[in-house]
């Protein structure tokens, strides 16, 4: 028995493991996990190039051209979660900055959010980490420096 996620937006059957939809890259936030044995799936012809692709696929993965009018394009710009809200992106700004202010601050604040499951999340805190390590090391630099032309 096979299990997946199923996309509410293409109905494309999906990994358990995966955040977004591997067709139409909508969030798999609030899908649940179902099974299948073995169901047949329809298949359908792609009018630029002729290769066979599964009726719920909107781009044709041999020549990248859409295959169905009308096609839903994903909601979801790069890099924003789907409970981003104009707090989240102020909280964002405000540990950036607190990162190049106070690199220790961040990189501890980074290495907490790495351990979320939100994408979002976990991304911010990867920046975090990278922009305090920067930091403390271009000061090591600038410190070097000066007293050296001292």
């Amino acid at each position: 028995m096979q299990q997946y996620k199923q996309c509410q937006n293409c109905e494309t059957h999906n990994p358990i493991n995966k955040f977004y939809c591997t067709n139409c890259n909508e969030s798999l936030k609030n899908t649940s996990i179902n099974s299948k044995e073995s169901i047949v799936e329809k298949k359908k012809e792609c009018a630029n190039c002729g290769a066979t692709v599964e009726k719920n696929v909107y781009k044709c993965k041999e020549c990248g051209s859409f295959v169905a009018k009308g096609t839903k394009l994903s909601k979801r710009p790069f890099m924003i979660s789907d409970n981003n809200t104009g707090s989240d992106n102020s909280i964002a700004l405000l540990l950036y900055i607190v990162a190049l202010l106070l690199p220790s601050i961040g990189i501890i604040v980074g290495a907490i959010y790495t351990s979320t499951t939100d994408p979002y999340k976990t991304d911010l805190g990867k920046n975090l980490i990278i922009i305090g390590i920067l930091n403390i090391v271009l000061t090591i630099i600038l410190y070097i420096f000066l007293l050296r032309n001292l």
